[in-house]
């Protein structure tokens, strides 16, 4: 049997593990006798998803750097190299998330050990194109004419917005992978509305408590809420309105799923800054379980609220969000959502089977 090894040096407990376990669930269908390297914990969130999913598993989780620092990922490398060399020789290698640190050292692992590897790239995309201070230099190394390394970005909107075409042409797209689940919300009684996620300023998070006081003042039969975790939560404690509040520390798997489950849709307020380079897992959650998208227009969310009609609904004010919010109709997107979810997997599955099959 072929073998891989999926490693994931940055996240750790339930961060990326519905796209992770996506990961390793279908490389698994190809036949792949799969070893992820990752901490613990979130080799234990992946279990929890599926189960019945067979992988082997080397633990990083005493590698008691601090998270995403450095010498953690250098430690996490040279673990990887040392189990390789004198351990087990896989026959692909594949990093699901990385920094422009851990790719340098990645490219050298590549030369190293004579290997193709396989990297998926996300925001740091971004830095490539704009040439931002020393990632110039790092250009050269990550991007040379002969390279071991295979890049992955995970949406074709991804691809299509790399303008360099000398990174074009080392980049493939695998459509997101995620771990679906059974449940899906086709009987919402709750009239409730929340974003979710990591509430912080950097995604405009504070103008949910704006919305929830308009909405509030129209009809205050209407739940407004975060789910998630949030930074600082003295920035937010005068949003009163807001039903549930972000917590303190990150939420359960299964609490996040019965939140999603009861809301009649999704909240978003991004900026054109946002996931330019990336998908969000949101995204995926709405797919999953038929919960359609109320968002501040962004380039990114417009593009694909015309890819996927019914699934994003796009607004150029907080105040028309709120009229969208008062008159939502959630029939309208299930004649639409119904079928994205098998499409999706069915291209992810097409892309990883293209490329590693």
């Amino acid at each position: 049997m072929k073998s891989i090894a999926v490693f994931e040096i940055n996240s750790v407990d339930q961060e990326h593990a519905k796209v992770n376990c996506g990961y390793v669930r279908l490389l698994s269908k190809m036949d792949y006798q799969v070893t992820l390297v990752s901490t613990l914990d979130h080799a234990n969130e992946i279990k929890n998803l599926d189960p019945e999913l067979k992988f082997e598993h080397i633990d990083l989780s005493k590698l008691q750097s601090p998270y995403l620092s450095h010498s953690r990922q250098i430690k996490a490398l040279g673990k990887v190299f040392v189990y390789y060399t004198f351990k087990k020789r896989f026959n692909k290698l594949i990093f699901l998330t990385v920094t422009p640190l851990s790719i340098i050292i990645i490219k050298l692992l590549g030369f190293i050990l004579a290997k193709k590897l396989y990297v998926v790239l996300h925001s740091e995309l971004d830095k490539l194109e704009k040439n931002v201070g020393y990632i110039t230099i790092l250009r050269a190394l990550l991007f040379p004419s002969i390279s071991r390394v295979q890049y992955i970005v995970n949406h074709n909107h991804i691809y299509k917005k790399i303008k360099n075409e000398h990174i074009r042409k080392k980049i493939k797209v695998v459509n997101l992978p995620y771990m679906f689940s059974d449940n899906q919300n086709d009987l919402v009684t709750e009239k409730k509305f929340c974003s979710f996620g990591l509430y912080s300023d950097d995604k405009n998070s504070f103008l949910i408590c704006e919305l929830a006081k308009k909405v509030f003042l129209k009809n205050e039969d209407i739940k407004i809420g975060h789910v998630g975790k949030v930074k600082n939560p003295e920035v937010y404690k005068e949003c009163r309105y807001l039903d549930p509040k972000p917590k303190m520390d990150m939420i359960s798997n299964e609490a996040f799923q019965k939140e999603l489950l009861t809301s009649k849709a999704i909240l978003m307020f991004p900026d054109e800054k946002f996931q330019y380079f990336a998908l969000s897992g949101i995204i995926l959650d709405a797919i999953n379980f038929k919960t359609p998208i109320i968002s501040l227009k962004s380039q990114v969310l417009s593009e694909l609220s015309v890819e996927y009609p019914g699934l994003i609904f796009c607004f150029e004010t907080i105040s028309e969000m709120v009229d969208a919010v008062l008159k939502f109709d959630v029939s309208i997107s299930n004649i639409y959502l119904e079928n994205y979810r098998t499409d999706w997997e069915m291209k992810s599955w097409s892309d990883l089977k293209q490329l590693f099959g």
